[in-house]
């Protein structure tokens, strides 16, 4: 016996509802943070210093989190790579500073990471294994540190704190 045209097209849709289901629940999993920062312009000032504060984390204290840095450019950007200065307490209660060199395209101009019609994201792991306290107050702080100013084609800059897998 052939199944109705009815029947493909409920089981068919039932199908699309599971599979988008599981989609959008393992996009997020063991995320507890996940801000962007918008870039006015495509155009990030040397002065402008972009600020994150992670608070009411939802943290589990015997489990350990990643740190990481999420870049979005689009096809302006004319470098390979990004140098940042990182200031954060999330390590400790006094502010550190680093600096960091995120590559995002490789020596051809081949962009890293993922992206569709000109924009391109790339998420770099700055920090892994972390111990967080809810309680906390965890300050992020990101500054270009490239010698354009303003520095073209970097669209949003984001972290994201998520369990370590």
């Amino acid at each position: 016996m052939t199944p109705t045209p009815r029947i493909v097209k409920t089981n068919l849709y039932y199908a699309l509802i599971i599979g988008l289901f599981f989609c959008l629940t393992s996009c997020n999993q063991g995320e507890v943070y996940y801000q962007y920062r918008l870039i006015p312009a495509s155009q990030w000032q040397k002065s402008a210093v972009l600020g994150f504060v992670p608070d009411s984390l939802n943290v589990i204290p015997s489990k350990q989190y990643d740190l990481y840095i999420e870049i979005i450019n689009n096809n302006l950007y004319k470098y390979q790579n990004i140098w940042l200065i990182i200031d954060q307490n999330i390590e400790s209660r006094t502010m550190k500073s680093d600096t960091i060199e995120i590559k995002i395209a490789d020596q051809y101009g081949k962009w890293y990471g993922s992206g569709t019609g000109g924009l391109h994201q790339i998420s770099y792991t700055y920090k892994q294994g972390l111990s967080l306290d809810s309680t906390q107050q965890y300050l992020i702080y990101l500054k270009q540190y490239m010698t354009d100013d303003p520095l073209k084609g970097i669209e949003k800059v984001g972290i994201k704190i998520q369990e370590t897998i």
